[in-house]
């Protein structure tokens, strides 16, 4: 996740004593707004927004919708980028968040990202979740 964001990791490792991984992120471009800001408790967290979720495995893709579906959010699933294309342009409502895996089969969450940033020019960046490290 970190070579896929451009990042680096740097590690210092001693017998005895331990080890030091440190996490070189790229900085984002812009300036953060009050919007920005961290929720400060996740038990608070709810909404009735639409989620657009992509993610190939269907264990995590299953979970990850009944987790956002109890906190109120509408979510539309894919298994794939391909997959998501088709519902983004057969939906008549407004997707306000994508999540999805970077790296799937047929088209990845990158080149996914910037079709769907394409399609909606108004509103501002798509954000993307990263949910777990692959090879």
């Amino acid at each position: 996740m970190v070579k896929q964001s451009d990042g680096a990791i740097s590690v210092e490792s001693e017998p005895n004593r331990g080890c030091v991984f440190k996490v070189f992120l790229p900085a984002c471009e812009g300036e953060s707004s009050p919007d920005d800001a961290p929720v400060s408790s996740r038990s608070s967290a709810s909404g009735n927004e639409t989620i657009l979720l992509v993610e190939d495995q269907a264990g995590i893709r299953e979970v990850a919708n009944e987790y956002l579906l109890q906190l109120g959010y509408n979510v539309l699933v894919a298994p794939d980028g391909e997959a998501a294309m088709e519902v983004v342009q057969s939906q008549n409502q407004r997707i306000d968040l994508l999540v999805t895996d970077l790296v799937m089969p047929k088209m990845g969450g990158r080149q996914l990202a910037a079709r769907v940033a394409e399609m909606y020019p108004n509103k501002g960046a798509v954000h993307v979740w990263l949910p777990r490290c692959r090879d």
